[in-house]
């Protein structure tokens, strides 16, 4: 059940790191069928997880999604899944939309970690520790301005 008092007991602030799974294209290298990023679906879930946010913190940051490097990783079976990183800027576009329509904190992060993915990511799409500083660096700076 959600409220719409907020539940400041929860915490001030939330920050949401959304993964690129959803970005990501399945395919069966064996028959090649695949399963494509669904953005309408990927929006309206968005979106969802924003209102719930707001309902119950004082103050949503959002964080962009991280790029890929192009590996191709299996999924079991003949199923691989590969991240191609116009979709993932596309995405990314989206959540940047709805933070900004919605008066929400966008961190975008994309421009620090595109064309550095191999100094900055520890596989396909996580940070190493070279990108978590990058991130904290920027999640520092918002909430704690300098004087």
């Amino acid at each position: 059940k959600i409220e719409n008092s907020k539940m400041t007991s929860l915490g001030e602030v939330v920050i949401i790191a959304t993964g690129t799974n959803n970005c990501g294209l399945i395919t069966n290298q064996e028959s090649g069928e695949s399963i494509e990023p669904d953005p309408e679906r990927f929006v309206k879930d968005f979106e969802q997880i924003l209102k719930l946010a707001e309902q119950k913190f004082a103050r949503t940051i959002v964080l962009s999604l991280m790029p890929s490097d192009g590996t191709v990783m299996p999924l079991g079976g003949e199923a691989v899944v590969s991240y191609d990183n116009q979709t993932i800027a596309e995405f990314n576009a989206f959540i940047k939309s709805l933070c900004s329509e919605n008066g929400i904190t966008f961190v975008d992060l994309l421009p620090y970690f595109l064309g550095h993915e191999k100094e900055l990511l520890a596989d396909h799409i996580h940070p190493n520790t070279k990108g978590h500083k990058i991130i904290a660096k920027e999640i520092t700076q918002i909430l704690l301005p300098p004087l």
